[in-house]
């Protein structure tokens, strides 16, 4: 039976496996863990490194006036 580690063990796991000379099946044997939590774990901090974009609206009514005084400015200058 698997055990039961906290992201911080994880996260130790995973980058052990960089310098472990033996296979996947063979470090998680060792280590009383299953492949599919190693694999599953390995994903969610990866994923978790990986930036998110976020959409933001502007609201384009507000923004056109201040350009248009903007130009106004430069053209008078």
């Amino acid at each position: 039976m698997a055990k039961i580690f906290n992201d911080g063990t994880w996260r130790d796991f995973i980058e052990k496996l960089s310098s472990y000379e033996g296979t996947v099946t063979k470090y998680c044997k060792e280590n009383s863990m299953s492949k599919s939590q190693f694999y599953y774990y390995k994903k969610k901090f990866e994923q978790s490194n990986n930036p998110t974009f976020h959409a933001i609206v502007l609201n384009v009514e507000e923004s056109a006036p201040k350009a248009a005084k903007d130009n106004e400015k430069n053209v008078r200058m």
